[in-house]
This record gives C-alpha cells, structure tokens and sequence, in this order.
C-alpha cells in the first residue's frame, strides 16, 4: 500500500521490553528483512526498560540478524516546572480550552508526560482540574498495580518479599 502511493508505514510497539520474554519466534530476522528491503516501514519501540529492549535486539553482537543496523534512541526524561507548564499549556490552546492551573497539576502530578498527557485527556473533556488530577491518580494506581501483579507472575518464591518492599515505599513516599 505505501509503495503504490509514496506513503510511509509506521509500526508501532509499545512496551517493547516485553519482546524479550518471546520464545521461539524469529522476531529479529523479521525486523532485519524489513529493514533491509521495506524502505517505507518504520518501526516505532516504546517502552521504559531501554536495557532489555537493546539486549533484546542485540545490536552490538555481531550474530545477531540486527548487527550493524541503525537506530536512534530517543530518550523521554520527566518535565521540568516550566516544560509541564509549556506542554500543558500548547495543549490546551491546541484544543482552544483554558489551561488548567498548571503548576498545581505539576504538584500533584509530577513532570512524568504520559500522566500529564493522561491529565490533559481528561482536562480537555471535562475542563475540570480536581476531577481531572483525580482521575489521572486513579488511573496511575491501576496501572501500577496491573504492573506490579505481572512483575510478580514467575516469581511467587519472592512475592512477599517483593510486597513488604513495596509497601516500605508507599509509606517512605507518603
């Protein structure tokens, strides 16, 4: 389809550190050949563990069927004060709504961009902060707690070790 109209295909995966857990399956060879002869295809990876993705992938070793290819990293650190305020205010007036008062979500929220880009959802379909910041916290428990069960699938020798360790945390972070 991209080659008869000149168009780019993107593809995207998220939370690509998972890939590594694929037994079996010739993933590498398939992402090799795309690169090698679909010009128009992107492969977009996404994920927070950049070093199971490269260990995965194994670009620096040379039997692997990605050896010598190229690929950028782009690296998404937390938002200062002033980048949340700038991000959550241009996203707002892309959408022609009031921004929100963005350092107080900055205080509750933190500078992270996919919770702030999950606050600014939310914000621009309700357009009410509270309710928003509240949502948005909701959301991020969820999330996590989802996270924890599976990064607790495989290890039930540890699992209450793992739990007192987390709810150290919680209390040092309350």
């Amino acid at each position: 389809m991209g080659r008869k109209n000149g168009q780019r295909a993107v593809v995207a995966i998220d939370e690509a550190q998972e890939l590594i857990k694929l037994k079996g399956f010739g993933l590498l060879k398939i992402l090799a050949y795309s690169y090698d002869n679909l010009r128009r295809v992107y492969f977009v990876m996404s994920g927070f563990k950049i070093g199971l993705l490269k260990r995965f992938l194994k670009l620096e070793k040379t039997d692997s069927p990605l050896f010598g290819r190229y690929m950028q990293i782009v690296e998404l650190r937390p938002f200062t004060l002033q980048e949340a305020v700038r991000f959550l205010v241009e996203g707002c007036r892309q959408y022609g709504v009031d921004p929100p008062n963005a350092e107080r979500v900055y205080r509750a929220l933190g500078g992270l961009p996919g919770w702030l880009t999950y606050f600014g959802y939310t914000y621009v379909n309700t357009k009410r902060e509270e309710e928003s910041i509240s949502q948005t916290v909701s959301y991020a428990v969820e999330l996590i707690g989802q996270e924890f069960y599976h990064f607790l699938l495989g290890r039930e020798a540890a699992e209450r070790r793992y739990r007192v360790i987390m709810e150290t945390a919680a209390e040092c972070a309350s």
